[in-house]
């Protein structure tokens, strides 16, 4: 009888470690589904700060688009601090406004007691991407606001992060396919939403919450339990 028990213990044993070790391939390949393309545009736009002589503004935008890519491509942890991330957000609109991309603005507000919790690498920063992408304007203006906090419930202590951003938001159509749980997301054409759905899911557990809404512009939540 104790050799069965030990037998089913060492079964469960390798069984939990076989759905880890899928879990974290599965990670790694959404992981690499996640590549930027705005960047020949930037190479187009510096080209262009070129002709016109502007020194000072090429090479601060090199510098921003050597961060970004160091970041994108060489970044090996399955998980990035919070403050990280954001700190690559802001890089990006740097460097879409030295890059003459229109005026993008955006201000973080981070409570420092979550500044350290993981979060998927090029997450955020995606959906960054994408209010510029589909929010900014004819003039060019868009700002993007982003809020990451603590929150204390009962005994369980949550994650709450919101990007917004105040731009024409998300219509009705795409809004139910982004906040459907059967994977709607990669409906709308791309794997980049439905990507990050899912790698802050695997890390998090099914219970983890991303909500998108409109309040004056697009918003997308994540809320989750910190471990």
């Amino acid at each position: 009888f104790n050799t069965m028990v030990d037998e089913l213990a060492n079964l469960r044993i390798r069984s939990y470690e076989q759905q880890l070790e899928i879990a974290r391939g599965k990670l790694n390949f959404l992981r690499m589904q996640i590549r930027p393309h705005f960047y020949l545009n930037c190479l187009k736009s510096i080209f262009g700060l070129a002709q016109a002589g502007k020194m000072e503004s090429i090479q601060q935008a090199v510098l921003y688009l050597s961060s970004h890519l160091r970041y994108v491509f060489d970044v090996r942890s399955e998980t990035i601090p919070l403050e990280k991330e954001l700190e690559m957000c802001e890089n990006y609109i740097k460097l879409q406004k030295e890059c003459e991309c229109g005026h993008p603005q955006i201000h973080i507000c981070l409570d420092r007691a979550a500044a350290q919790v993981p979060v998927p690498p090029v997450s955020l920063l995606t959906i960054v991407e994408n209010c510029v992408k589909h929010g900014m304007v004819l003039d060019g203006s868009l700002t993007v606001n982003i809020s990451a906090k603590l929150l204390q419930i009962d005994e369980q202590t949550l994650v709450d992060i919101i990007i917004r951003d105040n731009g024409n938001g998300f219509d009705e159509d795409s809004m139910e396919l982004l906040n459907a749980t059967d994977g709607g997301q990669k409906k709308l054409g791309g794997i980049g939403v439905g990507n990050i759905v899912e790698r802050f899911r695997l890390m998090y557990g099914e219970d983890c919450s991303v909500r998108f809404y409109n309040k004056n512009g697009g918003c997308v939540e994540f809320l989750f339990e910190m471990k």
